[in-house]
């Protein structure tokens, strides 16, 4: 089965716990992530690679991670 390739915009609390929430599940594999703080970026970035070994591309601007071909499917978990 091909695993579906996410994309996460907003990586604060919501996106940030999410991200365990997908790396967990089988079928989705997470190829992108996008937040106007880098840290926060960052922190996803570590948590992605060390548990699948694999670094997802990086963006602030959504546009961008919304370009991106790798990206399948995308949760949003901006603030409000």
């Amino acid at each position: 089965m091909k695993k579906v390739r996410m994309g996460i915009i907003g990586l604060g609390q919501r996106g940030g716990n999410l991200t365990h929430t997908i790396l967990a599940c089988e079928e989705a594999e997470i190829t992108a992530v996008c937040d106007k703080y880098d840290d926060r970026a960052e922190t996803v970035v570590k948590i992605v690679k060390d548990k699948t070994g694999k670094e997802p591309a990086v963006y602030g601007d959504y546009r961008e991670l919304l370009s991106d071909p790798s990206v399948d499917a995308v949760l949003i978990a901006s603030s409000w």
